[in-house]
């Protein structure tokens, strides 16, 4: 059975912007994370603290998400993450902090989940989409870890907000509110001879 030929191919920039939104993502949660370890607690209920917060912003960028609001919360996620910094920085393991907090990581979410809605149109395929962000996630965990041992300091300050600037100027290039463009056509007969071939 063929694939719609109206699914639309993405483009290089929109692998590029994908790719890079997943790595700048993990550097952010990352940051999060360890920026809780080192401030407030080092047990695993600070942990499990940010991942909650996390996954509820993720829950409300997926239903509020659009390539209008995505660079809004983009922005905001980076601003989010330096208030948290700067709460915690002014009172160092004091739990008082934790509401404003937990809310600037939900922030952080929130940019996680719009970005599949905002995206998606321009893949056509979720998987697809999944894959270049996956590849971009996993380096950013590789490189979060990198910087947590050899500069940890830089990661906590610079990551999030460099991350995020060049996320911004990526949405910029590729314009997710001009229109997708459309599927290159399909040469007649292509698929009736594939099936042919295979049923041979």
């Amino acid at each position: 059975m063929s694939e719609p030929d109206s699914i639309p191919e993405p483009r290089s920039r929109d692998v590029l912007l994908a790719f890079v939104m997943g790595l700048w993502l993990a550097l952010l949660q990352s940051a999060h994370f360890f920026l809780l370890e080192v401030r407030l607690s080092s047990r695993a209920g600070s942990f499990f603290i940010a991942l909650f917060c996390w996954l509820a912003g993720f829950l409300g960028g997926l239903n509020f998400g659009s390539p209008r609001r995505l660079p809004w919360f983009v922005a905001l996620a980076a601003v989010g993450y330096h208030a948290a910094y700067a709460l915690l920085d002014w009172r160092p393991y004091q739990w008082s902090v934790l509401p404003g907090v937990a809310v600037c990581i939900a922030v952080g979410g929130l940019a996680a989940g719009a970005f599949f809605p905002a995206l998606e149109p321009r893949f056509g395929r979720v998987r697809s989409l999944l894959f270049h962000e996956n590849n971009g996630y996993v380096l950013g965990l590789f490189l979060a870890l990198l910087g947590c041992v050899f500069a940890g300091r830089a990661l906590l300050v610079g990551a999030p907000a460099v991350g995020a600037l060049t996320v911004l100027l990526l949405l910029r290039r590729v314009q997710l509110d001009s229109p997708v463009p459309p599927a290159p056509p399909t040469a007649p007969g292509a698929g009736s001879g594939a099936g042919a071939h295979a049923g041979a």
